[in-house]
């Protein structure tokens, strides 16, 4: 029996997300500390009331969070077509 092509198609795009989203969540990882570093100054916590800090925190990590979500849903769309044959 030949291997599935889109079955191939979605595990390759499945991997290459997770890898996506490994290496944008180190660049994340690098930027936060950057940006705490340069902007905040004293306890962690006490800067959590600034808009600025939540914003810090935040977006470094939404593109590793959306990579890993479509990788998430390929594999269950994969898991879908291998488990119908």
């Amino acid at each position: 029996m030949a291997p599935d092509p889109k079955a191939r198609e979605l595990v390759l795009k499945a991997r290459i997300y997770r890898i996506c989203a490994l290496i944008f969540a180190l660049v994340g990882l690098i930027m936060f500390v950057m940006l705490y570093m340069r902007h905040v100054e004293g306890s962690f916590l006490s800067s959590l009331t600034n808009p600025f800090i939540i914003t810090i925190v935040v977006v470094p990590f939404l593109p590793a969070v959306v990579l890993s979500i479509l990788a998430g849903r390929l594999e269950r769309e994969y898991i879908k077509k291998f488990q119908q044959k």
